[in-house]
């Protein structure tokens, strides 16, 4: 037995058949190393985020960090700066009859107000008129002297005093009346202004429920990781998500995550090598950009559960040099 297990030991540590002893050992082949993971990406384009859903206005209010995408611009439509390329779900639709009812009642109450000031106002006009013909009528009776008792001349003095004093009062009254009316107004300007503002609100909050293009170019659908897909209509949107880019031309990129530990394997200008997942054709891209910091790998790619989800990677962005059948949205491994 014992020199049966030494004679397997000796045959362990003879070189294999074919290689001779003493060579070195073949190289690993090419691509054995883990390749980075990626996304092609539209080379130079602006990307359009879903926007913060909140409102508040009228009494009405609503605060979700989700929005349901209702209508989208069919993937490669080209389209002008200002061209309504998405819209969100808007709750606060609600409000509108609110907010127009209010201010139809602002304006009903000022001109309800405009008329009753109107005619109090000619009401004391016409109260002054009468108060300064009877203040003119009991001075002229007082002009009577020698041709009454001087009793009599002593009730018309003291009536056209009376008289004056009430001239003069119904005057005040009336400048009083004309101040308050011209107070009354301005706050009922202020109100239907409030009311008005109401509804310019609205349409501030509306209008972020709509994503315009920036400038010209053509439509390119965000890739959505939860879906493992591109982004499409009726799909539940995160405030902030990426929804679509506007690219200003055809060109592509590739986006791939890089191990904080194989960073020195990934150099600016550099050569790599990009491979869509359902083909074994490489194509070439050049390093462009490697950004300053790592992150979590888990936030890079937006999926939490990955094992390697709490490892930090850099992301790094390389130009195609032909795009090949590649389009974006699509997932690529990048060998360097």
């Amino acid at each position: 037995m014992r020199r049966a297990l030494l004679l397997l030991l000796l045959a362990g540590c003879r070189p294999a058949a074919g290689v001779p002893e003493g060579a070195p050992a073949p190289a690993s082949p090419e691509g054995d190393a883990p390749r980075f993971d990626g996304r092609v990406v539209p080379a130079n384009a602006t990307d359009l985020n879903a926007p913060q859903n909140t409102f508040r206005v009228a009494g009405w209010s609503s605060d979700s960090s989700w929005t349901k995408l209702t209508e989208l611009v069919a993937e490669g439509t080209e389209v002008k700066a200002g061209d309504v390329v998405a819209k969100f779900e808007f709750r606060g639709q609600e409000a509108l009859p609110r907010i127009r009812e209010m201010i139809q009642k602002a304006q009903a109450d000022a001109g309800k107000e405009a008329i009753e000031l109107e005619a109090s106002l000619r009401t004391l006009a016409a109260a002054r008129e009468k108060a300064v013909i009877a203040a003119e009528r009991a001075r002229l009776d007082t002009l009577k002297e020698g041709a009454v008792s001087s009793r009599q001349l002593a009730l018309y003095r003291i009536e056209r005093d009376i008289a004056a004093f009430e001239a003069e009062a119904t005057a005040a009254r009336l400048g009083v009346h004309r101040r308050h009316g011209e107070a009354t107004q301005a706050w009922h300007t202020r109100e239907v202004a409030r009311a008005t503002a109401q509804q310019e609100r609205f349409d501030a909050y509306k209008f972020r429920f709509e994503l315009r293009a920036p400038h010209a170019g053509v439509v390119r659908h965000a890739y959505h990781p939860g879906e493992r897909r591109k982004v499409q209509r009726g799909d539940g949107m995160a405030a902030g998500r990426t929804v679509v880019s506007i690219a200003r031309d055809a060109r592509l990129a590739v986006r791939f995550f890089v191990p904080e530990h194989r960073i020195h394997e990934v150099r600016p200008g550099q050569t790599v090598r990009v491979r869509s997942l359902t083909s074994a054709d490489e194509l070439p891209a050049t390093v462009r950009h490697i950004e300053r910091f790592p992150q979590e790998v888990g936030f890079l790619v937006e999926d939490e559960r990955r094992p390697d989800a709490r490892e930090k990677a850099y992301v790094v962005t390389a130009d195609l040099d032909a795009p090949g059948d590649l389009v974006a949205g699509n997932e690529i491994r990048v060998a360097p």
